[in-house]
């Protein structure tokens, strides 16, 4: 009796390393088809099922779907602002005057005031706010982890 081909073996095998490589339309290609595949009890060729395992394991740690699977959700429309800006709107929150904060009653903070300043949401003015916290510590790390080990090295 012969060995039946599995019908995936027939798509491009690079997909797992294009998904890798943060091609969107190859990890998308590959969910897609082992949705499909798995849902009517068909086996995965080793390399996708090696993808997904990976994948769910890293979400099953915490970390977001689009950042496991370098795949966006398609929500929404493209940033207001640029990414400068989005960093720039988050250093002012920081730096205000205002606090750090939603207006309570009869006080207006810093998150309100740029929002409307900005014609955001408070909630954009927030992610800003965070992702600008995110790059703060990211330049730390760097220097103090990198930087500092090049100047710590003998030559």
């Amino acid at each position: 009796m012969a060995r039946k081909e599995n019908p995936l073996s027939r798509l491009d095998e690079s997909l797992v390393e294009r998904a890798d490589a943060g091609d969107t339309e190859a990890a998308r290609t590959i969910i897609a088809f082992s949705a499909e595949h798995l849902s009517s009890g068909g086996e995965l060729p080793r390399e996708w099922a090696l993808w997904l395992a990976n994948g769910l394991q890293q979400l099953l740690k915490g970390q977001k779907p689009d950042q496991v699977f370098g795949i966006k959700r398609g929500r929404g429309r493209a940033p207001r602002h640029s990414e400068e800006m989005q960093l720039l709107i988050g250093s002012l929150v920081q730096r205000s005057e205002l606090g750090i904060h939603k207006s309570p009653i009869g006080k207006e903070g810093a998150i309100t005031a740029l929002a409307r300043k900005y014609r955001v949401s408070e909630a954009t003015v927030e992610n800003y706010y965070q992702k600008y916290r995110e790059f703060l510590a990211d330049e730390k790390w760097i220097r103090t982890h990198l930087l500092a080990d090049e100047y710590n090295h003998d030559p």
